[in-house]
């Protein structure tokens, strides 16, 4: 009997996954109990049995043990995904056989399965049904999904996809973040083409050269910089020529002649290469700023956007700065950590020499405070030095003396303080990926699978990184009520004490507690201490019933012989007394 028991449990923690058996059982169930057509006589109902057998009792007590996490805890939950692991309780016998109530309870029960199998299907849908996702999808290896995205941005992918990717992503980032530890992270911004790659190459000290763009295999006539290949300090970082961002993760680059300075060349912030890598940008710029002693940070603007396109770069520019600093008061606190370089400026125009001033004097036409800020923060730059002349243009030692100048925001205040840059369908589709997580979770904890549980709850973790209050939320009311019901229905001990199988209820523990090991931060509601009591208790409990056996059986035995010690004495005494 226990051995049944276990299996039953087993099975149904492997059938809780899975959408389609669902479905089936309940049509099935359906077609065992048929409406009455128009016209038919109701069918009669039986009388009940006058005695309960051993199976139904079985299958009656683990419906029971599973009904306290069956039910919703919401009424509102009819439109978020399915918890599939912990929404469907075990028929008892009597409803399998297909219900012994009358007409009412047989139309009753129909009309609830039609509701609830349209309700299986509209989920499944809604969910991509995690057994199709499961099985029927030819996973990719993470590095050349991420090489097909990034030649392919818009590519859709499926739910399994987009968290491999996300997780691969965060991978690399965390790896990539590690040089900035205790150092001070000088944070280089801007859009993409404002020439972050090649500032990041002048001041670590890369000798920059004029080439035209047909060496390079590009269009145009326009010659670009390059690093030379003779410049004693090679290029660290690739330079990109269009107006994709050639950067792909933050680039952490150690500073030669400051040991305690490295650069930070950020992904442009007007590209878009997908939701799942704008996410894992988030993520991995945070664990920079997380591991960095301190940020220092240079806003990189290109002159002809300033220039041209009706303002356009201008409210770019000071949209950066609200994503980055949440505000204009934020930003004239630490003003004095930030610079504006103007970068691609002629040293004319209209043979007038390009200057600070002007360049003061567009910004501050906006009449903004972002721009009035950035304003004062002014420098003009050019990557070949071709600017000695004219003293507003800063060589590339100068730029490299006044970054050494700026304050430095210390680690704490700038993780608090900088925003995370994501689109409202980047925020939207970080969502659902943590929604889709709750399922994985959920099942890998009925399935035991360690290895799976670490890995998606170390996702979640790192999701968690993007500090926003929505991400908080959804797992505090949907992702944790799931874990802990799963980790609830591993702990019912009942089911392996009620037959006194103590090693497998200890086993069971054992198994949960390496399951709870792969959860670091999560606030759970299994006690396992408690749960240990409980063994213990039943063991005790247990203990106590075998020696009132033993002691039973003893007095037993011992009343058995009393009897026939008297028996024996009766016989002897009619024999030596013969009437």
């Amino acid at each position: 009997m226990t051995t049944k028991v276990f299996t039953y449990d087993f099975r149904f923690a492997k059938c809780a996954c899975k959408m389609s058996t669902r479905c089936l059982l309940a049509i099935l169930l359906y077609s065992c109990n048929p409406s009455p057509g128009p016209g038919e006589p109701s069918p009669k109902p039986e009388s009940p049995k006058a005695h309960t057998t051993p199976t139904q009792k079985e299958n009656s007590s683990v419906a029971q043990r599973n009904a306290t996490v069956s039910a919703p805890a919401h009424s509102e939950d009819a439109h978020k995904p399915l918890n599939t692991t912990n929404s469907i309780r075990p028929s008892s016998h009597s409803e399998q056989a297909g219900g012994h109530s009358g007409v009412a309870s047989s139309q009753g029960q129909n009309l609830d399965l039609d509701r609830e199998i349209g309700q299986l299907r509209a989920t499944a849908k809604n969910n991509d049904d995690y057994e199709s996702i499961q099985h029927s999808e030819t996973p990719l290896d993470p590095q050349e999904l991420l090489n097909e995205k990034l030649a392919n941005p818009n590519r859709e992918l499926s739910t399994t996809e987009s968290i491999s990717l996300i997780e691969h992503c965060a991978q690399l980032g965390e790896q990539n973040a590690a040089p900035a530890a205790e150092k001070e992270a000088l944070m280089v911004l801007g859009n993409a083409g404002a020439g972050k790659s090649t500032t990041v190459n002048c001041l670590v000290g890369c000798e920059m050269k004029l080439v035209k763009p047909g060496e390079l295999g590009l269009s145009g006539i326009k010659k670009v910089v390059v690093v030379d290949p003779e410049s004693h300090v090679r290029e660290v970082v690739s330079i990109g020529h269009g107006r994709r961002s050639h950067t792909f993760l933050p680039q952490i680059v150690p500073d030669p002649e400051h040991t305690h300075r490295a650069y930070c060349d950020c992904p442009g912030f007007a590209d878009n290469r997908g939701a799942e890598i704008n996410i894992a940008n988030a993520i991995n710029t945070r664990r920079v700023l997380q591991r960095a002693r301190g940020v220092k940070a240079v806003f990189l603007a290109e002159y002809a956007g300033l220039i041209g396109n009706r303002g356009s770069s201008i409210r770019a520019l000071e949209s950066m700065c609200h994503q980055l600093f949440g505000n204009a008061d934020n930003l004239r606190r630490h003003q004095h950590a930030v610079l504006l370089g103007i970068t691609k400026a002629p040293l004319y125009e209209d043979d007038e020499p390009v200057t600070r001033s002007m360049m003061h004097s567009l910004l501050t036409r906006t009449n903004t405070p972002t721009m009035q800020i950035l304003a004062d923060r002014i420098f003009l730059y050019d990557p070949l030095d071709r600017g000695r002349d004219n003293p507003d243009f800063w060589s590339v030692e100068r730029c490299r003396d006044e970054i050494d100048q700026l304050d430095s925001i210390p680690q704490r205040e700038a993780t608090t303080l900088f925003q995370t840059v994501l689109t409202d369908s980047d925020r939207t589709h970080l969502l659902n990926t943590i929604r889709q997580l709750r399922p994985k979770i959920s099942h890998a904890i009925t399935q035991g699978d360690e290895v799976a549980l670490g890995q998606h709850w170390q996702l979640l973790q790192r999701l968690q990184v993007v500090q926003y209050p929505e991400i908080d939320q959804l797992i505090e009311e949907e992702v944790l009520p799931a874990i802990n019901v799963a980790l609830k229905q591993l702990g019912d001990l009942e089911t392996w004490t009620d037959e006194d199988e103590f090693d497998q209820a200890e086993a069971h523990i054992e198994q949960l507690t390496r399951l709870i090991q792969q959860l670091p931060g999560a606030m759970l509601d299994v006690d396992l201490n408690a749960l240990n009591q409980r063994l213990t208790h039943y063991r005790e409990q247990y203990a106590q019933r075998q020696r009132m056996n033993t002691e039973k059986q003893r007095l037993e035995h011992e009343l058995i012989q009393l009897n026939e010690q008297q028996q024996l004495s009766t016989t002897r005494d009619q024999n030596d007394n013969p009437t």
